[in-house]
Formats: C-alpha cells, sequence, structure tokens
C-alpha cells in the first residue's frame, strides 16, 4: 500500500463562519489534502496572506468579511491573485451567483450540497491548475492573454520574465536576487512561480536560458563557451547537460535539419 507524504498535498483554507459546516468540510477533505480553517472573511484573508494555499473554499455570508468581498481582495492582491476561491451560498438568485462571479470566484456551489460534489468541484479547479501549466510551458508568454490567468499574474508572469531576460548572461543571478527584484519574498516567489506556472523559480530560470540558448543556436551566434557564457553558464559541459536534458539533442555541433528540431521543439517564451 503507497503511504502518501502528507505534505506534499495541497494545502486548502476552509473560511466558513458555521462550526458544523466546517467540520462537514474537514470530515470530507481531511483524506486528501491538507486543511487550515478560518472562522470569518478577516481570518480568512490573514490565514491566505500568511499561509498561501492551493485552493480556498469560502461562505459567502460571514461576519466582519463577507465571501464576495473576501473573494474581491483574493484575487486583486498579488500576493493571492493565483489561488482558487470556491464560494458556497445558500442565496439563490441570479444575481448573487452573477456577483459571486464578477469578484474572481473560479466556481460557485449552492448550499446545501453533498461533499461528492465539493470534492469534484476541488479537484477540478486543481486539474485545470495542472492543465494551465501544462499550456504555459507549451505556448508561454506569447499565449498569455489567451490563458485563463488574472490581469495581476499575467502581469507578475511578464515581469518575471522580463527581469529573467536582462540577467540572463548573469551568471550570479540566484532566486534571491530575482526575489529582490520582483519585490517579493523568496517564500512568496516560490509559492507564486510553482502555482503559476508548475516550476520552481530555479527550474523557471534555467528553462529561458536554455530556451535563449536555442536561438543562438539557430542564428549560428558562436561556439559552445561563448553561447554558454552568453545565457549564464560559466560551465560549458554543464551547459551542454542542462541543454541535452530539455531538449533530447546536444546543443552543438547540429545539422540544419537539427537545429530546426531544435527551434521547434519548445515554444516556451518565444
Amino acid at each position: 500500500m503507497e503511504i502518501l507524504d502528507k505534505e506534499t498535498l495541497p494545502l486548502l483554507l476552509i473560511v466558513e463562519d458555521n462550526s458544523d459546516v466546517r467540520y462537514y468540510i474537514k470530515d470530507n477533505l481531511k483524506k486528501d489534502y491538507r486543511l487550515i480553517e478560518a472562522i470569518d472573511g478577516e481570518d480568512g484573508w490573514n490565514k491566505s496572506i500568511s499561509q498561501i494555499p492551493d485552493l480556498i473554499v469560502s461562505d459567502v455570508m460571514m461576519p466582519k468579511m463577507d465571501g464576495f468581498k473576501l473573494c474581491e481582495k483574493l484575487k486583486t492582491d498579488e500576493r493571492t491573485s493565483h489561488i482558487p476561491v470556491i464560494l458556497l451560498t445558500a442565496k439563490a438568485a441570479k444575481q448573487d451567483k452573477i456577483e459571486g462571479y464578477e469578484t474572481g470566484a473560479d466556481d460557485y456551489i449552492m448550499k446545501p450540497f453533498e461533499s461528492d460534489e465539493l470534492r469534484a468541484r476541488i479537484k477540478n479547479l486543481i486539474e485545470q491548475r495542472k492543465r494551465l501549466h501544462q499550456h504555459f510551458q507549451k505556448k508561454g508568454i506569447l499565449d498569455l492573454d489567451q490563458s485563463k490567468f488574472t490581469s495581476f499574474d499575467k502581469r507578475f508572469l511578464q515581469k518575471a520574465f522580463n527581469i529573467i531576460t536582462q540577467k540572463i548572461s548573469d551568471s550570479s543571478f540566484t532566486v534571491e536576487a530575482f526575489a529582490d527584484n520582483l519585490a517579493v519574498s523568496r517564500s512568496l516567489l516560490h509559492k507564486k512561480i510553482v502555482a503559476l506556472t508548475g516550476e520552481a523559480p530555479r527550474d523557471l530560470i534555467r528553462r529561458i536560458r536554455l530556451k535563449k540558448a536555442a536561438e543562438l543556436i539557430e542564428k549560428k551566434f558562436g561556439n559552445l563557451s561563448v553561447i554558454a557564457l552568453e545565457v549564464g553558464f560559466d560551465n560549458p559541459a554543464y551547459f551542454s547537460e542542462c541543454f541535452k536534458k530539455q531538449f533530447g539533442i546536444s546543443p552543438v555541433p547540429v545539422s540544419a535539419k537539427k537545429r530546426r528540431q531544435l527551434t521547434t521543439a519548445e515554444s516556451f517564451f518565444l
């Protein structure tokens, strides 16, 4: 029997002022997710900022801050704009549902609800995020406007891409420097980049460096050592190893046919 590492499970935040409903949700999700809970919208906001969960399930009618306001704050703050939000409500009016989506909610479930429905909706949003990672890694920044990222996340990714490309020849450019340039903590950078791209910041930097190297090879920019230095690799042998791992072929020398394969093998961040 496979034993799951609890720390690898998605982290869910349940925001609900009714303790019975909170227990019902927790009891049905505890096997598949790590769970934290908040007793009202204000508590939910504070825990969203401190914990940066992978998904949030929130009631709408709550004291201090309702679910609509919480969702709006989450979706308009760079630290939390990427987090999928499911709103729970007993309000059946069409306008209430429209208001929920207008605040940026990713899904909307009417109370009372079956636990199977909630689990299915959560799983669907997490799977959507995985597909978005695959789409992003295939299409890159070119297709950003057609993606389901929020406007805040699009700006964040564009800024991240610009910083990496500006520093592409700097072999001393680290994840710490990346976070400093984005004016975020290293932990937030890691969570945000992983949530949006499916890759750790270090891997994202390497991927963009190697994609640039592929372009330089196609343009016959120089020999292996020159190209490696141009994209921030001090060690040509390590550069070649990373390049082959990403593209499946060695960087140089390559035939014209292989150069075409190289430049079309991955369209990441063209």
